[in-house]
């Protein structure tokens, strides 16, 4: 009857919603592509400001590895964590910045890989330190922390650069 009627015409009117929202998205893609299509040096220069929010973000998360990865140790707090993950945050800071001030680029693949090396290795001995376990622990800890670091810092790069790009 007519409630069938209603039901199959509330439907029409959702799909011609949802379309509509679909052809709004699009557009405003289009205009957006357009706009960093013409001053692509002002998206890059926007977006390299917002790295460094990024990796303000990851400290938190850093902190929720290192959690879930001493979940069991009641000697830890959360907290902890957090403030390993500022010192070491720092540390990366701090060597990044040295590497940016590389007057050698002809070099600079070779810094490349000796900063992450170095970084990779401070990561690896701080944790042995800081919460004094086991080689083997450290690197299934720094194995862990690394992976799961990598895949949030992949996530909030894409966000930030769909959220940079939508404001350009």
């Amino acid at each position: 009857g007519t409630t069938e009627n209603e039901a199959a015409i509330n439907e029409l009117k959702n799909v011609k919603a949802h379309h509509n929202f679909i052809d709004e998205l699009i557009n405003t893609i289009a205009r957006q592509a357009k706009t960093v299509n013409r001053s692509p040096e002002a998206f890059k220069e926007s977006y390299a400001h917002s790295i460094p929010k990024i990796f303000f973000l990851m400290i938190p998360l850093l902190a929720l590895l290192l959690k879930i990865c001493f979940l069991r140790n009641k000697e830890h707090y959360y907290v902890d964590h957090a403030v390993f993950a500022l010192h070491y945050h720092c540390f990366c800071f701090m060597v990044m910045c040295l590497w940016a001030l590389n007057p050698f680029k002809s070099i600079n693949s070779w810094l490349a890989a000796i900063i992450i090396s170095l970084i990779a290795f401070y990561f690896y001995k701080s944790l042995r330190k800081v919460y004094k376990i086991s080689r083997l622990r450290a690197f299934g800890t720094w194995l862990f922390c690394t992976f799961g670091y990598f895949i949030f810092f992949i996530f909030a790069f894409v966000i930030d650069l769909v959220i940079v790009f939508f404001l350009a």
